[in-house]
């Protein structure tokens, strides 16, 4: 597991920027994990409270606001192996599912991306996902993240969003 300062270290490593003293990537108005109100459309409420995070700005030292743009290469949050990718609104998602340990099996979800990586592919923390999938609307480009704790019984079949959306919101963890 990482925390989102050194998430934020291996998405600036991997754009090629300047992972300057004291940079942080925003969750405001992004859309936190559990929060309701969609951060691009101020007032709109989700039916259910978001089971991620979406990242899409960071400040750097010098107090500027930047933001993630389509194209920007995207870590892994961690490591296992790619277990399924399906189109999502803006892009596709990339399912990696983690090795069991301390905590039980993790899936990582990489939303919003043009993935690097197929199915079978085994992949490290820190390394390229793929990268930010280019705004098709009303929503921006940006990175959503989720995490989720999969009991044994868990089943990986036809892995999507209609899939995970019927699936106990106590499964999700904030990513960070």
């Amino acid at each position: 597991m990482m925390t989102l300062k050194e998430y934020a270290a291996h998405l600036f490593r991997l754009n090629g920027l300047i992972d300057e003293k004291g940079a942080r990537i925003m969750f405001l108005p992004g859309m936190a994990f559990g929060d309701r109100e969609k951060w691009w459309a101020p007032g709109e409420t989700r039916s259910s409270p978001h089971e991620g995070v979406d990242l899409y700005c960071y400040r750097a030292a010098d107090g500027k606001d930047h933001f993630l743009r389509a194209g920007m290469k995207v870590p892994h949050l961690i490591s296992g192996k790619v277990i399924a990718i399906c189109r999502d609104f803006l892009g596709n998602s990339v399912f990696v599912m983690g090795a069991d340990g301390l905590f039980g099996s993790l899936l990582a979800v990489y939303g919003h991306i043009a993935a690097r990586d197929i199915c079978g592919d085994m992949v490290y923390k820190g390394d390229e996902a793929g990268v930010i999938a280019s705004s098709t609307g009303a929503v921006p480009s940006h990175l959503h993240l989720s995490l989720l704790k999969i009991p044994a019984e868990f089943s990986v079949e036809n892995l999507d969003w209609k899939y995970l959306n019927k699936c106990h919101g106590n499964l999700y963890l904030n990513p960070f």
